[in-house]
């Protein structure tokens, strides 16, 4: 690698009477300095507003005020990295360093497939530009991606440059100043079934174990890859819980732990108890490491056959409305966990329906928060208002 004098810079904090504010100071290869306001700081919790900076934004700045500045100069250092080198070692860092989970390695891999189509393997990273980035966006948006997927090449491209600066020292991030598209926020429009659904649905089923997949995933928000993984050891009928210690991972072909890879226990109504202490008199698949919800020969159901099976059942009950409709709003089998979410909103605290559903963070879990009663809400805003004197006007004018 050859040496080249580059611009050198850091970013400071620097207090102001309307609040702390980034400022990003440099010297460039002539040896003339330069400085720039880069924002306010952020300073609270989760995402910043646009046009606030936290310290990671700052640099992220400054990276790009610096590559300007040696580009300007002609000094831009020439590593010798090609995209294809960078895109390699960034798959190797996620599945060996970061160890994803398989089905998030194959959807890395499907979006570094398409960012290699589009910038070449043999492009070296410091002749990649944001505007580059900004065509290959152009041509992400203008297909069938959703915003969601467009945010999710940017962020796996922003990856591949990030690992290349700590792995070979190169601080040129084009993808960093890449504006992220508005995702649509999932609101309140859940698709869940009612108490009386669920029951209807269940009396559809045309098999003891059926139904008991089916009200198990109701009414206890159980993921389909941890219903199937679900051992006869993990259900304890003593204290009325059932302890999700793995899921199933139909890309791997193999058991995993779940979902944020933490082991949790989700408490058993009576109505389970009863169909799951039913099915564990079956005549075979009973032992404690028996699945609970085989298929026919006791190994793990392919995930097709728990979709069909409640599609069917649904028919059956009379709720094909709910699935002769557009594939965006048809009813999944993972609305069942919905379905479960809602019902516990309504008596539990979030925080608990958080722990019971595994959600790692509670913003997830917030979207329950539509479903927790709210009946006297009214009354205590109305002592409120009473109190304050507010009401008063009003009753004058009565």
């Amino acid at each position: 690698m050859h040496t080249y004098r580059v611009s050198t810079g850091h970013v400071r904090l620097v207090q102001r009477k309307s609040g702390p504010v980034w400022y990003a100071r440099w010297r460039r290869p002539d040896g003339n300095h330069g400085q720039k306001k880069l924002g306010p700081a952020w300073t609270k919790r989760g995402r910043p507003l646009e046009g606030y900076f936290t310290e990671e934004l700052a640099k992220r700045a400054l990276a790009l005020i610096l590559a300007d500045a040696d580009r300007d100069a002609g000094t831009t250092p020439v590593h010798g990295v090609t995209f294809g080198m960078a895109t390699d070692e960034w798959l190797r860092h996620v599945e060996h360093d970061k160890a994803c989970s398989p089905s998030t390695l194959r959807d890395y891999r499907t979006c570094a497939l398409r960012l290699r189509e589009h910038f070449g393997d043999g492009t070296r990273l410091e002749r990649i530009t944001p505007q580059d980035v900004e065509a290959y966006k152009g041509t992400l948006t203008g297909g069938k991606l959703s915003p969601r997927s467009v945010n999710r090449h940017l962020t796996i491209l922003g990856g591949i440059f990030r690992r290349a600066e700590r792995k070979w020292g190169i601080r040129w991030n084009p993808a960093a100043s890449a504006d992220k598209l508005r995702e649509p926020v999932y609101g309140n429009d859940l698709r869940f079934l009612r108490p009386e659904q669920v029951h209807a649905v269940v009396r559809a089923t045309r098999s003891e174990q059926d139904a008991a997949t089916i009200l198990t995933a109701a009414l206890t928000g159980l993921r389909l890859g941890e219903l199937v993984a679900l051992r006869w050891q993990d259900v304890d009928f003593g204290i009325q819980r059932v302890h999700v210690r793995r899921s199933y991972c139909w890309t791997s072909k193999g058991f995993k732990r779940p979902k944020g890879r933490k082991v949790r226990s989700v408490p058993l109504v009576d109505e389970v108890i009863v169909v799951l202490d039913r099915l564990s008199q079956r005549e075979r698949f009973t032992g404690p490491d028996d699945l609970v919800f085989p298929a026919w020969d006791g190994s793990v159901q392919y995930h097709a056959e728990p979709r069909q099976m409640l599609y069917a059942a649904m028919r059956d009950a009379g709720l094909s409305k709910l699935l002769d409709v557009p594939a965006a709003q048809r009813f999944r089998f993972h609305d069942l966990r919905h379905t479960f979410g809602t019902l516990a909103a309504q008596k539990m605290p979030l925080t608990t329906v958080q722990a019971l559903m595994g959600h790692a963070n509670m913003q997830t879990t917030m979207i329950y928060a539509h479903y927790v009663p709210a009946a006297n809400e009214a009354a205590v805003l109305g002592e409120a208002f009473r109190a304050s004197g507010l009401t008063e006007p009003a009753r004058a004018a009565a």
